[in-house]
């Protein structure tokens, strides 16, 4: 089957998507491609990045032609007014549409577009540690699908799964029983095409109107309900996702990594299983901290590697 990882990134980011990418070039099989996709204005920015088997495309080209990018203020201003990190889209069509919203019908309409049979999103702010193959995410014509029923639910939460509910027309719930987020989340594209038509017929709008006029929603927890609740309980699908509470991403979304305790104790936690690491990009981590972090847990995975069975 053929693989894609696919980025979302831009400006800002443009210093740990590069370790992503250096990473990436270290560890992965040569055959999988990678699509980074930005904003237009950051395609030359990021061109450095392309090479044979690695695309840099503009947001834009994914994105409606009626919904469009609202220019705000950058650096100092941008702090001093306390804007957002990411655009603002706004349309004729639909209310003012977050950054962050923008990105997820993004990451949607990549996995949509591609001749790939599986695409995996990973995020500027991991990087990869030890060498993998493509049988991580697919075995038997099944295709991994991260969920963890054990996870928790925090309130934050419960917006995303009640937009699952009403975009897939399924009856309204809070919490449909797991958790879909993690680092490294596969898809099968097949999958992602038949949860958008589902969203089309539930809401009699195209897939992307509907998403920008739902103001919370997530895209994982969005194709982890159809995926479990819709595609699975289906004869025609049933059958081809491999459901996991296994993170392959050693992660951490949320507390410090400004004490050197913290940093030697998330680097202890690495697990054989673990093949990337990410550190959420909005913790207060500097970018020679975050590379000292990378490298240890790269050491660390040679250890592991080093005392394994052969």
């Amino acid at each position: 089957m053929k693989i894609e990882f696919q980025t979302c990134s831009y400006a800002g980011d443009f210093d740990i998507c590069r370790t992503l990418c250096e990473t990436m070039d270290r560890f992965a099989p040569s055959d999988i491609r990678h699509l980074l996709v930005v904003p237009a204005a950051d395609t030359a920015m990021f061109s450095v990045l392309a090479r044979p088997g690695r695309e840099i495309r503009a947001q834009q080209d994914l994105l409606p032609s009626w919904l469009h990018a609202l220019p705000l203020p950058k650096g100092a201003w941008q702090r001093a007014l306390s804007l957002p990190r990411r655009e603002i889209f706004v349309s004729l069509r639909c209310p003012p549409v977050r950054g962050w919203i923008a990105q997820q019908i993004t990451k949607i309409a990549a996995a949509r577009d591609t001749d790939a049979d599986i695409v995996v999103h990973i995020d500027s702010d991991s990087a990869f540690v030890r060498p993998f193959t493509a049988a991580l995410f697919h075995a038997d014509g099944k295709v991994r699908c991260y969920h963890h029923p054990d996870a928790p639910h925090p309130p934050s939460h419960v917006p995303w799964h009640e937009s699952a509910s009403r975009l897939l027309g399924l009856p309204h719930s809070q919490n449909h029983g797991a958790d879909y987020i993690d680092g490294l989340v596969p898809w099968r594209v097949g999958t992602v095409r038949s949860m958008t038509d589902r969203i089309e017929a539930v809401t009699g709008r195209e897939w992307r109107l509907a998403l920008a006029r739902t103001t919370h929603f997530s895209e994982y927890v969005l194709y982890g309900v159809y995926s479990e609740k819709i595609a699975e309980a289906s004869a025609d699908t049933a059958g081809r996702l491999d459901f996991t509470s296994t993170s392959l991403s050693h992660s951490i979304w949320t507390g410090s990594l400004a004490d050197e305790r913290d940093r030697q104790r998330f680097i202890a936690e690495l697990q054989p299983h673990h093949i990337s690491c990410l550190m959420q990009s909005t913790l207060d981590v500097s970018g020679p901290i975050r590379g000292n972090v990378i490298s240890a847990v790269i050491a660390r995975t040679a250890e592991q590697d080093a005392l394994s069975p052969a």
